[in-house]
């Protein structure tokens, strides 16, 4: 799912929510016990004396268990035990290999060094300590530990701001075989359009879900605000009310008699005579029609302001 809104909207606030960062003023959150969930912040919290390496590698401990105890069987099994002995010794290390397969344990090493390799690390920042990278590369570093983790629920927060187009590439393919849900707040519409099934806009106050990716976002907010201003604008008694500064209640049409006034050169304006106030009932709904027209198009065209101000 794609989260857009404009700049200050409670795009990351919905996040924090989320991760009980932050609570509700009213409502509840609820979370189904025993959801993994990742979080990846445009401010990384990533920090230590540890080298990114090794945080990678602390997170396969149970894999590492598990290998521990199959060297261990091997070393038994060499001994010659008994033939009871032996017996247990080969159903535990059958145990230890269906384990080994759920958690897809067999090269974690090479799952580590793609990733690593993708987002650019070379071999100094992989083993230089964490505290000692620069902001960008600590982000790099908290993408690869959550990638690696795979929770059930994934939180990105602008994810592709510090990689370079091979690694959102590669972001891209790696969620064509995730199996868990993500929410996404993300102005690179390209990576949207490849990544996301969902669109949720947060837009006065409110979230207004469409089905499918940015550009399909795209085509269905034209629709929707073609359809009310069609139906509500050309109507000032059906116009909505909206919350101070909103785009829609910015757009509203004026009087033509306001509009030819303000408009007037003031130059010019002791030279001409002051135009009538009055307005025939037809030219005041063409007015209002282009007005409300232009509206719908300077906030919904996919080549206007609209999309870049919206997100």
């Amino acid at each position: 799912m794609g989260l857009i809104g404009k700049n200050g909207s409670g795009k990351t606030t919905i996040l924090k929510l989320v991760l009980d960062q932050v609570a509700p003023d009213t409502g509840t959150v609820t979370l189904e016990p025993g959801t993994k969930v990742g979080y990846f912040s445009q401010f990384s919290e990533l920090d230590g004396d540890a080298t990114i390496l090794e945080v990678l590698d602390g997170l396969f401990s149970e894999i590492k268990a598990v290998e521990a105890e199959l060297a261990a069987i091997d070393a038994a099994i060499a001994a010659d035990p008994a033939d009871t002995e032996l017996d247990r010794l080969i159903g535990r290390q059958a145990e230890l290999f269906a384990d080994m397969e759920r958690l897809d344990g067999w090269d974690y090493p090479r799952r580590i060094d793609t990733v690593l390799t993708t987002l650019g690390f070379d071999e100094a920042h992989r083993t230089c300590a964490i505290d000692e990278l620069s902001g960008g590369w600590r982000n790099r570093a908290a993408l690869a530990k959550i990638l690696l983790e795979v929770p059930d629920v994934l939180l990105l927060d602008e994810p592709t701001n510090f990689l370079d187009v091979a690694g959102v590439e590669w972001l891209e393919s790696w969620f064509r075989d995730f199996k868990g849900a993500a929410i996404i707040v993300s102005h690179d519409r390209k990576f949207l359009d490849a990544v996301v099934t969902r669109i949720i806009e947060v837009e006065n106050f409110h979230l207004h879900e469409y089905p499918g990716n940015f550009g399909e976002y795209v085509v269905q907010k034209q629709f929707r605000l073609k359809a009310w201003s069609s139906s509500s604008c050309t109507n000032p008694s059906s116009w909505p009310s909206k919350p101070k500064g909103s785009p829609i209640a910015a757009k509203r049409p004026r009087r033509p008699a306001a509009g030819w006034a303000t408009s007037w050169p003031r130059s010019r304006s002791p030279a001409r005579p002051a135009p009538s106030t009055r307005s025939s009932p037809r030219s005041m709904a063409a007015c209002t029609s282009r007005t409300s027209s232009a509206a719908w198009r300077d906030w919904a065209s996919p080549t206007g302001r609209s999309c870049c101000s919206t997100i």
